[in-house]
């Protein structure tokens, strides 16, 4: 084992443990009820027109759901679908930030494990909720 190739591994591992956290609070928790608590964001993450859509048209919608279903664009798609953010974040943090550390070729064979690993645990924590 070569020194310090515990701790690339232990960061490749937490960084993608953080992606799926992120995902969790996005997709299940209330991201603008907590901004709004700490008095920023209400106009930023568009608050007012969320509480109106959750009255009128949908009181179960997420706000991912909202912003994919009144602002309709490519960006709003990509970040209120678990599949295609999950593959987004995690080609990004392997492939941006771990391949100056393990080398690109390492990040690009381990890219398919990291997202299977992450979408999944994901999926599964989702379920359990």
């Amino acid at each position: 084992m070569v020194p310090g190739e515990a701790d690339m591994n232990l960061l490749d591992i937490s960084l993608n443990f953080y992606i799926i956290f992120f995902l969790i609070i996005w997709f299940e928790g209330d991201v603008t009820n907590f901004f709004n608590t700490i008095g920023i964001g209400r106009k930023l993450f568009k608050r007012p027109n969320f509480e109106k859509y959750k009255i009128e048209i949908d009181v179960t919608s997420t706000y991912p759901d909202f912003l994919y279903n009144e602002y309709p664009s490519f960006i709003t798609k990509l970040i209120s679908c678990p599949i295609c953010l999950t593959f987004w974040l995690t080609l990004i943090v392997n492939i941006g930030v771990l391949s100056n550390i393990n080398g690109f070729l390492h990040s690009l064979l381990t890219f398919s494990i990291y997202y299977f690993v992450n979408l999944t645990c994901y999926l599964l924590i989702r379920k359990l909720l």
